[in-house]
Order: C-alpha cells, then sequence, then structure tokens
C-alpha cells in the first residue's frame, strides 16, 4: 500500500521534472520553454542533482503532499522518484512572462519503473512558477501537479 501511495503522488507530481542546469543569465525570457526544457531533460536523464538545481532553496513542491524547502523536496521526492521515472514529455498550455516571475502550464506524460519487466504510463497536468534568483539565474519557486 505504501508503495502504491509513493507511485501516486510521484506520477502526480513528475511531470516536468528535468534540468540539466539552471540558465545562466536571469534575462526575461521570451518563452518558457527553454525553461521547462531543462526540467525535461534532468528527470529523462535521471540526474538528481540538475533536477535539484531547478528549484529555488525555498520553493515549494505541491502534489499530494507539500513539499516545502529544498531539502524536503530533496529527501522527500528527488531521491526517491529519479531512479523510477523515464520519457517524461511536456506540452505547454499556457505561459505569462513579467519582470522576475514566469508562469507555465501543461499536460505532461512519463512512464514509470515498477520493476525489470513491468512500465506504467503517467500523465497529467502541471504549473511551474519560475523566478529570478539572486544568483541571476531562474529557479523554480513553485511547481504543481495533478
Amino acid at each position: 500500500m505504501r508503495n502504491l501511495i509513493f507511485r501516486l503522488i510521484v506520477f502526480t507530481l513528475i511531470p516536468v521534472i528535468a534540468c540539466t542546469s539552471a540558465p545562466e543569465t536571469a534575462e526575461i525570457p521570451e518563452s518558457t520553454d527553454g525553461l521547462c526544457q531543462l526540467w525535461i531533460d534532468a528527470w529523462n536523464a535521471r540526474d538528481a542533482v540538475a533536477i535539484e538545481a531547478c528549484f529555488a532553496n525555498d520553493a515549494l513542491l505541491i502534489t499530494d503532499t507539500v513539499y516545502s524547502g529544498i531539502d524536503a523536496i530533496r529527501s522527500g521526492f528527488i531521491e526517491r522518484a529519479t531512479p523510477y521515472f523515464q520519457n517524461l514529455t511536456c506540452s505547454k498550455l499556457y505561459e505569462s512572462i513579467s519582470g522576475s516571475m514566469a508562469y507555465h502550464a501543461g499536460k505532461y506524460d512519463h512512464e514509470w519503473i515498477v520493476n525489470d519487466s513491468t512500465v506504467e504510463k503517467a500523465s497529467g497536468y502541471y504549473t511551474m512558477v519560475w523566478k529570478k534568483s539572486d544568483d541571476n539565474t531562474w529557479k523554480l519557486a513553485v511547481f504543481q501537479t495533478n
């Protein structure tokens, strides 16, 4: 039962989980596509360090559970989900960019490795709120998924 609950949380949370590294500058992007692609690439590479690099230190990750702060996000979600996640795709439905904030919402699909012979597919919706950080990069302030 605990494994099922964990998988349900991950299925609803993982859409968007991929970032090889944070963007180099905090210039206002013309689109959130590049930020989202960092997230996708990190998750598909199963790169926990790159995924964590996407988040601000005070970020919120909201699924069935709310993870507040990078330490809770790392231990409660990233470390537990990374080994089982693959083939994330995201389709943007909405974005808005203004000053130091950028919003990106869409639909995701991915696969979850249950065991050596079983892979399950999951899909849902997500919202990302990116903010310009003190180190002049864009970081996830809020990531929410259903």
